[in-house]
C-alpha cells in the first residue's frame, strides 16, 4: 500500500519513507504501469501535440516549449506529424483517443480538421489548438500575430520604393495562409495599390512549392520587385526559382517572410516575422493544464507578439527590429 502510495505522488507518505521507496524502486529498475494507474486515478499523464510538418524547424521549436511545460506538470508528451494530410491526422487523434490521453494540441490540417474536434469532443478530450485555428469552431487557440505581421512585411516593402508587390502563401483551407494573405492585401490598400493579375500564389507549404509558384511568378517580363512568402520553406524556394532564373537576392528581387528559425539564422539573410515558437508551445501547454485542472471559462483566443527582424533578403543591412 506505501508502494502504490508513493507511485500515486499521494501527500500523506513520510519523506523517509519516500526516498526508501523510490530508492528501491531504482535498484529493482520498477517502471509503474501508466496505464493500470490509470484506471484508478483517471488520469494518464500523457499530452498528445499533433503538428503538420516535422521537416519545417517552427514546429520542433514548438514541440520543446510544449514539452518543457509539460514536463514541468508532470505530464509526458507524445508526437505525431501529419505531413498536411488530414487522414493521418485522423489517424493519430484516433489513436491518442484509443490510448486516453489527457489532452490534445493541434496544428489543423485543414478545414477537415472539424471532424477531428468533434471526435475528440465526443470522446471528452480537451484540445487546444496551436498556430491555426478552423473557422467557425470555438476552441481555446494560441496562434501568432499572422495578418499583422505580413502587413508589416509588406508596408516595409512598400515604404523602400516597391510598388509590384507579390505574394506567395500557402493552401486556402490552413488559416495563417487566409491571415497573412489578409495582411498582405490590407497593406496594398492602405496604399492605394492593387494586387497585379497572378501576383497572388497559393502552394504546399514546402520548398517544393516555393519553388513552383516561385518559377511562375518570376517568369514573366513584368515580374515583381518584391515577394512576401508566408513561411520560410516557401522563401526558400522561391530564392531556389530566382537563381535558376538569373535574378539576384535581393539586388533584383526582396523578399520577406515568416518564422526566425535555424535553417534562417544560420546565415542570418532572410527578413522576417520572427514568431514566438517556444514560447506558443508553453502558452498552450499551460491553457489545456488549465482545462484539465476543472476551468470553465469561456474559450478563448490567445495571441502571442511577433517581432519583425529585418535583415539582407529586402534589401537593407542589419536594420533594428521593427515595432509591431
Amino acid at each position: 500500500m506505501t508502494v502504490s502510495r508513493v507511485v500515486n505522488g499521494s501527500a500523506s507518505v513520510r519523506p523517509a519513507t519516500r526516498r526508501r521507496v523510490e530508492r528501491a524502486m531504482r535498484d529493482l529498475a520498477y517502471i509503474p504501469n501508466r496505464a493500470a494507474r490509470s484506471l484508478v486515478v483517471n488520469k494518464l499523464g500523457v499530452l498528445a501535440l499533433v503538428i503538420p510538418d516535422i521537416s519545417n524547424p517552427f514546429f520542433p521549436l514548438l514541440a520543446r516549449g510544449a514539452e518543457a511545460a509539460a514536463r514541468a506538470a508532470g505530464y509526458t508528451v507524445i508526437l505525431g506529424n501529419t505531413d498536411e494530410e488530414f487522414d493521418k491526422e485522423d489517424a493519430y487523434l484516433r489513436a491518442v483517443c484509443a490510448l486516453r490521453v489527457d489532452g490534445v494540441l493541434l496544428a489543423p490540417s485543414g478545414h477537415r480538421s472539424r471532424e477531428s474536434l468533434d471526435l475528440l469532443a465526443h470522446q471528452h478530450i480537451p484540445v487546444v489548438l496551436i498556430d491555426r485555428d478552423v473557422d467557425g469552431v470555438p476552441r481555446d487557440v494560441v496562434r501568432g500575430e499572422s495578418r499583422r505581421s505580413a502587413r508589416i512585411l509588406t508596408e516595409h516593402l512598400i515604404q523602400h520604393g516597391h510598388r509590384r508587390i507579390g505574394l506567395i502563401t500557402g493552401p486556402a483551407d490552413i488559416s495563417t495562409a487566409r491571415e497573412r494573405e489578409r495582411g498582405f492585401r490590407d497593406a496594398l490598400h492602405d496604399h492605394d495599390l492593387e494586387v497585379p493579375p497572378g501576383f497572388a500564389r497559393r502552394a504546399p507549404y514546402t520548398r517544393e512549392g516555393g519553388h513552383r509558384a516561385g518559377c511562375d511568378l518570376l517568369s514573366s517580363p513584368d515580374r515583381p520587385t518584391a515577394v512576401v512568402t508566408a513561411n520560410n520553406f516557401l522563401g526558400f524556394g522561391l530564392i531556389d526559382a530566382a537563381r535558376e532564373l538569373g535574378i539576384g537576392v535581393p539586388e533584383d528581387l526582396a523578399i520577406v517572410t515568416f518564422d526566425d528559425v535555424e535553417i534562417v539564422t544560420d546565415a542570418p539573410f532572410f527578413t522576417c516575422a520572427a514568431q514566438p515558437a517556444e514560447a506558443m508551445g508553453r502558452t498552450a501547454v499551460e491553457r489545456l493544464i488549465a482545462r484539465l485542472g476543472g476551468d470553465e471559462s469561456p474559450m478563448r483566443e490567445t495571441v502571442l507578439h511577433t517581432q519583425v527582424l529585418i535583415r539582407r533578403s529586402c534589401g537593407c543591412d542589419g536594420a533594428p527590429p521593427l515595432p509591431l
